[in-house]
């Protein structure tokens, strides 16, 4: 019996975005919600991402600290959900988020 391979890409992001908001001190976000005064900022650590990743391919992501690797990871395995934008996935998603995870120091 022969089984059939899937077509189409097995990981698809449309647009992706994710905004969070910042406070200089943490009594700020409690300010904010008893004054309605906003204390904070915005960060957008994605605006509009898009990609596919085929069956078999490789992807990485690399960037500076600060770019959205861990949040565009978080969005993709579930942990976090997107302010906007779409994500498909074929299968099952494992994310390895920590740093230093499944690596030997020696």
């Amino acid at each position: 019996m022969r089984s059939e391979m899937k077509t189409g890409p097995v990981i698809r992001v449309q647009d992706l975005s994710k905004t969070f908001a910042l406070y200089e001190r943490s009594v700020d976000r409690l300010v904010e919600a008893l004054t309605g005064h906003s204390k904070h900022f915005n960060h957008t650590a994605l605006d509009r991402v898009s990609f596919e990743v085929e069956q078999g391919e490789a992807f990485g992501v690399i960037g500076a600290n600060g770019a959205g690797k861990s949040t565009l990871l978080k969005i993709v395995s579930g942990v976090l959900e997107p302010d906007e934008g779409l994500v498909q996935i074929a299968g099952r998603v494992a994310g390895l988020l920590e740093l230093g995870t499944g690596f030997d120091p020696e």
